[in-house]
């Protein structure tokens, strides 16, 4: 599986058609859709919540917005490319690559190595990953605290 992890802004379209097998993107609610988003392509999965980390806030990742990922990647070939953007390509887009990495190939640790070596900035949506383990059985979210250390 090849991974790439970008911000809106840093995606292009040609790229996306030319290189891209599947694409994962994720915005906020109030925010367009991006130039490199074609909603009629069954291979681009729209997702849209804000990069919130605590379920009191408006409009935060849902367990049906995980499930929906999951779901739709495992109607996927792993060996192809896949893409993910969010609007910083730090946090939610980092979460879905780790959850959809974890889901064809297990062992979270290996997961979030990998997450980091494709996106060393990488910091992954906690909310997003406690999710998926309650779906998964996993421990996502234990394995990006240890991987990916927060100084607040």
């Amino acid at each position: 599986m090849k991974i790439v992890i970008t911000a809106f802004e840093d995606t292009d379209l040609e790229y996306v058609k030319q290189n891209v097998d599947y694409l994962v993107s994720i915005g906020g609610p109030k925010m367009p859709e991006p130039k490199s988003y074609d909603s009629s392509d069954p291979n681009h999965l729209r997702l849209v919540f804000y990069d919130a980390e605590n379920q009191k806030e408006d409009d935060h990742p849902s367990k049906t917005d995980i499930k929906k990922l999951i779901s739709w990647a495992k109607s996927k070939n792993h060996k192809k490319t896949w893409q993910f953007h969010c609007k910083a390509g730090k946090h939610r887009s980092t979460a879905a690559a780790a959850i959809v990495y974890f889901i064809f190939y297990g062992d979270e640790n290996k997961t979030m190595a990998k997450i980091k070596q494709v996106r060393e900035e990488a910091d992954p949506n906690r909310l997003m990953l406690s999710l998926a383990d309650k779906i998964l059985g996993s421990k996502l979210e234990d394995a990006a605290k240890k991987a990916f250390k927060r100084t607040k």
